[in-house]
């Protein structure tokens, strides 16, 4: 929330001295509206950005989010450099020129329009990424666990007569694709099952049944392998 208070501040400095500059530049404008209206779209800019920051830096708290926000970021500052490009465009016209209050209305309300629908677009784009990371994120959870889990088993395994084909259906486990889908679930779910016999036969000194489950999880793991193939 400081962050957040430090970032508004600074903003809002930066339109007061914007405000400064443009109400004490000693000029005589031809329009009066339109150099009062020319200034509400300016600080409606600035003001903007305060917002956008909050949205990209501080209503997301992972790294990763914020990285993906910062196209919305980009699209906001664009729109912020145009306004005031333009806003100093129709200043220095209406010192010469009696500018139609049309001018100063139509065109800012444009360039909000866009501003608009170029953050829509950014922000649908990024909670999309964000729902596939997610996604991602729980469809290797279940391979994930089962390699870790499996290390933690190795590093305490001392049957010898069965050594190579624990260490072959370890080796199996650990380089299988870890990404999941819907197709898998039945399968996976056979898995973790057969994995957990598997070491319950091992810590109950049942090595014939122990072997039986190696045999039985390792044909399960290259099934699951196979099909992931076939659903790429």
């Amino acid at each position: 929330m400081k962050n957040l208070l430090r970032t508004s501040l600074s903003i809002v400095l930066l339109l007061l001295a914007y405000t400064l500059c443009y109400f004490l530049i000693p000029v005589v404008q031809q329009n009066k509206t339109v150099f009062a209206l020319n200034y509400v779209f300016a600080a409606i800019a600035f003001l903007f950005q305060i917002y956008v920051f909050y949205l990209v830096f501080f209503k997301n708290e992972t790294l990763k989010s914020k990285v993906y926000g910062l196209p919305i970021l980009k699209v906001s500052i664009i729109y912020l450099i145009i306004s005031l490009l333009y806003n100093l465009a129709i200043f220095i016209l209406n010192i010469y020129y009696n500018i139609p209050t049309i001018l100063s209305i139509i065109v800012p309300i444009i360039f909000i329009v866009f501003v608009l629908i170029g953050i829509f677009i950014t922000t649908g784009v990024k909670e999309e990424v964000e729902r596939q990371d997610e996604k991602l994120n729980v469809t290797t959870s279940l391979m994930d666990n089962l390699k870790n889990d499996f290390k933690v088993f190795m590093a305490s395994y001392d049957y010898q007569p069965l050594q190579k084909k624990i260490n072959d259906l370890y080796e199996l486990v650990i380089y299988s694709d870890p990404v999941s889908d819907d197709k898998l679930i039945d399968i996976e779910d056979e898995i973790n099952k057969t994995y957990l016999m598997l070491k319950n036969a091992y810590n109950t000194g049942d090595y014939n049944l122990f072997e039986q489950y190696i045999e039985q999880l390792q044909k399960l793991v290259n099934e699951r392998n196979i099909i992931c193939k076939m659903n790429k």
